[in-house]
Formats: structure tokens, sequence, C-alpha cells
């Protein structure tokens, strides 16, 4: 009997992804669409004027923009 789909033998291992692997992503304001941090893995860089700021998962902020509270 075919299968419709291919089935990996095995042997052969699933790639994982490490926390630096994996491209970083925008989190952004669900209200208004600002952005409020780029995600590495784990932690969130967070910039307001001349500071820079990283920190661990969660993550809780209030937009400057529109004053949503936004989770991660």
């Amino acid at each position: 009997m075919a299968y419709a789909f291919n089935v990996r033998p095995s042997h052969q291992s699933i790639t994982r992804f490490s926390s630096s692997s994996v491209p970083p992503a925008e989190w952004r304001c669900l209200e208004c669409g600002k952005l409020l941090g780029v995600r590495h893995g784990a932690r969130i860089q967070i910039r307001f004027q001349r500071h820079c700021y990283l920190v661990s998962l969660p993550v809780e902020a209030i937009c400057r923009g529109c004053g949503t509270v936004n989770q991660t």
C-alpha cells in the first residue's frame, strides 16, 4: 500500500533550532502596531530613548502610543 506522504526513516533526526539560530521576531502592540521590542530566543530587547533593556520572558509593557497593556 502506498502512502500519500513521505515517511522519514527512524534513523533520521529532527532538526531542532537553538535560541541563537532562530531569527529575531518583532513584538508589536496589539492595538496600534507600534514596535515594543525585538525577541531574541527567550529574551526581548526593549529600547527606550537612549536605554536598551534585555529582559527574559514573560514580559508586560504599556504601549507609549496608545496606552494598551501588551503581554508576551
